[in-house]
């Protein structure tokens, strides 16, 4: 199951990086689109990297391909882990107390 306040970026990712910018309790997952440059970059500085959890896209994408869009993002090692397992730790958490 999806939890009700994580968003896949999708397609039109910048659009939809705008709009949840208005929403402070949604998250915002790195998959559901053809690899981008400045994807992981420009949802930082949108959103904050507190708020963007890694997605794998498994099966239907290659591991790889998804890691490099945040292993090879131009942000910080801190705002790399939050996103690649940080944030999800914590959203897992707080999925328990439902």
């Amino acid at each position: 199951m999806v939890h009700p306040e994580l968003a896949t970026a999708g397609g039109e990712w910048e659009r939809g990086l705008r709009a949840e910018r208005r929403e402070p309790t949604v998250r915002v997952e790195t998959t559901g689109f053809d690899s981008t440059a400045g994807f992981v970059e420009i949802a930082v500085r949108e959103v904050g990297a507190r708020r963007v959890v890694f997605g794998s896209h498994l099966p239907s994408r290659s591991l790889g391909t998804e890691l490099a869009k945040v292993t090879a993002a131009g942000v910080s090692e801190a705002d790399k882990q939050l996103i690649l397992g940080e944030n999800f730790r914590r959203l897992i958490h707080s999925a328990g107390r439902l």
